[in-house]
């Protein structure tokens, strides 16, 4: 049995190595993946915001139209609710499916914390554009209900809302263009 110590002593040996190096190659197998699937994450994620950023834009200028006609309306008292007004409101059907993905699937695990916080202010930011141009819209449909008598009181009534629109509207944007078009590192940490 001594003088098969060595050979087992080698044999033992060279079995921790292998099994060493096996793991060795797998973390890193598995390293480069996740780095892999961050910069997959972070290009959908650019992309996605991209296009939300043109969607956003074909609204901000009907918002501004908006704005335009209600603060008209609000001046004149005389005309009578009945009077029509045309508002052109499309919906910014603004994404987050690549975002949401990115989260659940853990894809952006290994990538840049200050990026990734910067991307999630801005999904955060998206959130409330999305809401309140929801009920804006919603104002808009019931204004048929409330018992109003002018059209500038109309106006008065939905003159908030298409405000507060407009400021998140724009406050997206930058940071749209924060995000889109100034450099940061790309993929892992």
């Amino acid at each position: 049995m001594r003088e098969k110590l060595p050979e087992i002593l080698i044999e033992a040996a060279s079995v921790v190595l292998a099994l060493l190096l096996a793991l060795g190659a797998s973390a890193w197998h598995e390293r480069n993946q996740d780095i892999e699937r961050a910069q997959t994450a972070r290009a959908a994620i650019l992309a996605e915001l991209r296009n939300n950023r043109t969607e956003l834009g074909k609204n901000r200028e009907a918002t501004t139209r908006n704005l335009a006609i209600l603060n008209e309306m609000a001046k004149d008292e005389s005309s009578a609710k009945g009077q029509s007004a045309r508002f052109d409101v499309p919906l910014a059907l603004l994404s987050e499916a690549a975002w949401r993905t990115a989260q659940s699937s853990q894809a952006l695990r290994n990538a840049d914390y200050a990026w990734t916080i910067e991307i999630s202010k801005c999904y955060e930011l998206q959130g409330l554009f999305m809401q309140m141009q929801w009920l804006a819209l919603e104002q808009l449909a019931d204004v048929e209900k409330v018992k109003i008598d002018t059209k500038a009181d109309i106006a008065k009534q939905l003159q908030g809302r298409f405000n507060i629109l407009s400021n998140l509207s724009a406050n997206l944007e930058q940071a749209y263009v924060e995000l889109l078009d100034t450099p940061k590192p790309r993929g892992g940490k």
